[in-house]
């Protein structure tokens, strides 16, 4: 539903955008998010960028060119380590928004989620795979009732960090 007129103050407004292929969806992001962002007052945008590097993954470069034209978040799939640079920058550019999936197998690089800052306060982006032709990958839905779980465990140790629930975030 896109409002008319003034965004309500207690609205947030998040794209997300599909994969991103190529040098194509790159200038498509280049020209038109920053628009889009202006436009649509978006809070959030999020996109899927495991096949940014000429449809063969990610690299830091092109991770960092969505970044700098409007991207908040790149999530990432299957594709994310098909540039060998994305292991060793995985484990050196942690304090970047780029996500590999969380059911990944253990170890590997990366972090899975990533707590953006709103004007409603914080927001945490998860990044999860299907099982499709990834038989080797933890059920997604399985993993998302542990991940919960353990949310909800922090919320109740610390009272002010109370914002999850088993409903998601709050």
């Amino acid at each position: 539903m896109v409002f008319d007129g003034e965004k309500p103050s207690d609205l947030l407004r998040v794209m997300m955008l599909g994969e991103i292929y190529s040098k194509a969806g790159r200038k498509a992001v280049a020209s038109l998010v920053p628009k889009l962002r202006q436009e649509f007052k978006l809070d959030l945008v999020i996109a899927n960028g495991e096949s940014a590097a000429g449809g063969y993954g990610l690299t830091a470069s092109t991770a960092e060119e969505l970044l700098k034209n409007g991207i908040d978040v790149v999530t990432s799939g299957s594709r994310v380590f098909d540039q060998r640079e994305m292991v060793d920058w995985l484990h050196t550019g942690f304090n970047r928004p780029v996500l590999r999936p969380l059911n990944y197998p253990p170890g590997a690089p990366g972090k899975a989620s990533w707590v953006a800052q709103t004007r409603q306060g914080d927001l945490e982006i998860l990044n999860l795979n299907g099982k499709v032709y990834f038989n080797e990958m933890e059920s997604p839905f399985r993993l998302m009732e542990t991940w919960l779980e353990k949310r909800e465990k922090v919320g109740k140790k610390n009272p002010a960090d109370n914002r999850f629930s088993r409903r998601g975030y709050q």
